[in-house]
């Protein structure tokens, strides 16, 4: 029998990187599973697997935000 895998249950990262230059800007913790994203580069974050509560996360890096 196959384990199954609760998402909730662990921390989950995503690497956040420059759009010009690919610069590594450093990591970010998300409030849920990132399951994919959208044609305009949100992220898909499933929040609550029990209720199939789905976030949009648009990921702005402060140094970007005039």
């Amino acid at each position: 029998m196959k384990d199954v895998r609760i998402l909730n249950d662990s921390e989950h990262f995503v690497a956040v990187y420059d759009k010009e230059n690919l610069d590594y800007l450093g990591e970010l913790m998300l409030p849920g599973v990132a399951m994919g994203s959208t044609k305009n580069g949100e992220l898909i974050i499933l929040k609550d697997e029990n209720t199939s509560e789905f976030q949009f996360l648009n990921v702005i890096p402060a140094s970007s935000q005039n």
